[in-house]
C-alpha cells in the first residue's frame, strides 16, 4: 500500500510545473543552439531526449538506429551524443525524406552529417535489408523510435 507522502511526491515530480521548471532550468540551458533551431522550427519539446542522452553514455553506444526521423531532433541528440571516434553511427530510417531535408541544414551546421546514413523507405522493408546483411545483426547499441520515446514517458511517470 503507498503511503500518503509517497502519492503525494508522485503527483509533485509529474506536475506541469515541476516539468516546465525542470525544461527551463535543466534541458533548455543544456541545449546547443543548433538544436535549440532545430527545437523551434519543430515545435518538439525534448522531456524524454535527455534520458537517451544518459543511456547513450552510461552504454557507450557507437552504432545505432532511429525509426521513424522528421525533422531529426532526436537525431541530432543522438549524433552529437555518440562518440566522433569514425566508428560511431546512426542508420536513421524514415518515408518522407522532405522532413528529414528541413533539418538537413542544421545536421551540416552541427557537422555531424558522416555520422548519418538516412534511408527513405518503410521500417519494416529498411529492417528486413539491414538484417540480410550479416554484419548488422545484434550489432546495434541503441535503438530509438517514437515508440521508445513513449515508453520512456511513461516509464518515467509511474
Amino acid at each position: 500500500m503507498m503511503s500518503l507522502s509517497n502519492s503525494i511526491s508522485k503527483e509533485l515530480l509529474h506536475s506541469p510545473e515541476l516539468q516546465e521548471y525542470m525544461l527551463e532550468t535543466v534541458v533548455y540551458p543544456r541545449e546547443t543552439k543548433l538544436l535549440k533551431e532545430l527545437r523551434l522550427i519543430t515545435s518538439n519539446h525534448p522531456r524524454s531526449l535527455s534520458t537517451n542522452c544518459l543511456l547513450l553514455k552510461l552504454t557507450n553506444a557507437k552504432k545505432t538506429i532511429e525509426i521513424g526521423v522528421f525533422t531529426g531532433y532526436s537525431l541530432v541528440l543522438i549524433a552529437l551524443t555518440i562518440p566522433d571516434d569514425g566508428k560511431a553511427s546512426i542508420i536513421a530510417i524514415d518515408l518522407d525524406r522532405d522532413a528529414y531535408e528541413i533539418g538537413l541544414p542544421i545536421i551540416k551546421k552541427a557537422n555531424i552529417e558522416h555520422k548519418i546514413n538516412f534511408i527513405q523507405s518503410s521500417t519494416l522493408s529498411a529492417l528486413d535489408e539491414l538484417l540480410n546483411e550479416n554484419d548488422n545483426r545484434g550489432s546495434f547499441d541503441f535503438p530509438s523510435s517514437k515508440q521508445t520515446k513513449l515508453a520512456i514517458k511513461s516509464t518515467m511517470r509511474e
